[in-house]
């Protein structure tokens, strides 16, 4: 993790560099932590693609699941309105287990987005299953070692869950200690004003469910542009056996209905008391 942490470390330097040799000079960098990263960035997609192979097909036993069943009632509720979801994790897991059960959702920014469905998907740091709108021979795979971090707006990607190793001109991911607001990267930033937006919409009538969340170092600033967006009297709500001390103190100190559990089992109580 030092080594990833290094490597991301100084992309994320070099990415905030004005691009520039010195006049009259053919100077240039290191670029060891550039190629590291491009090879990181390979490697951590085609990870998560071959572990979402792993598992064929989801299981029965995911309808016990609290977070399944909290979603499901809460998609089926006139109680909520609107479900916004912001995941930075690559995996595609929730919406395999979504498609499983037959609740709809959207992927915010990417596709065509159904007004009418109630859950809205958003991940600013990409997912295994952004598609880019160019793909290329598979036999003509490599990683470009240059200094060169290839961009593409929203419009320029799809969301697929089939053939996900195909060979795509731009693989959509900020990997882990990635700071996205230096990569510049105009997909990410489209997304994360989004995510942005939708929270500065939540007032006292809503709620905010956060689950798990590390708090990292490398990632406050942009959770944290998130949390300062909302209405101090939001009802906030952290699902975590191991929270950390830092973003449990920064919780209480903006927000006055704050509340931490454990463990999914209190999502049975959300979904029984309003069911009643």
């Amino acid at each position: 993790m030092q080594l990833i942490e290094d490597i991301i470390t100084c992309v994320n330097v070099y990415a905030s560099k004005e691009k520039r040799n010195p006049v009259g000079s053919d100077y240039r960098p290191n670029d060891i932590y550039i190629y590291a990263y491009k090879e990181l960035l390979q490697y951590l997609k085609h990870l998560f693609i071959f572990y979402d192979r792993k598992i064929e097909d989801i299981p029965d036993s995911v309808e016990d699941w609290p977070w399944l069943q909290f979603l499901r009632h809460a998609n089926e509720s006139d109680f909520y309105s609107e479900i916004v979801i912001v995941t930075y994790n690559y995996d595609i897991w929730l919406e395999r287990v979504l498609h499983k059960f037959g609740i709809p959702f959207n992927i915010g920014m990417l596709g065509e987005n159904n007004p009418k469905v109630k859950i809205n998907i958003l991940k600013p740091h990409g997912s295994i299953s952004f598609t880019h709108k160019h793909k290329m021979d598979k036999d003509s795979y490599s990683i470009k070692l240059d200094n060169e971090l290839l961009d593409g707006s929203t419009d320029e990607f799809m969301v697929s869950y089939d053939n996900l190793d195909d060979n795509y001109l731009v693989s959509a991911l900020i990997p882990p200690a990635g700071e996205s607001s230096r990569f510049n990267h105009t997909w990410a930033s489209q997304i994360r004003k989004t995510a942005k937006h939708k929270a500065t919409r939540l007032d006292a009538d809503d709620e905010m469910i956060i689950c798990g969340l590390s708090y990292w170092h490398v990632d406050r600033a942009e959770l944290d542009e998130l949390i300062v967006s909302c209405d101090p009297l939001l009802n906030v709500t952290m699902i975590n056996p191991n929270p950390k001390r830092t973003i449990n103190a920064v919780l209480t100190s903006i927000f006055s209905n704050f509340v931490t559990y454990s463990g999914s089992a209190t999502l049975k109580e959300k979904v029984t008391c309003q069911a009643s």
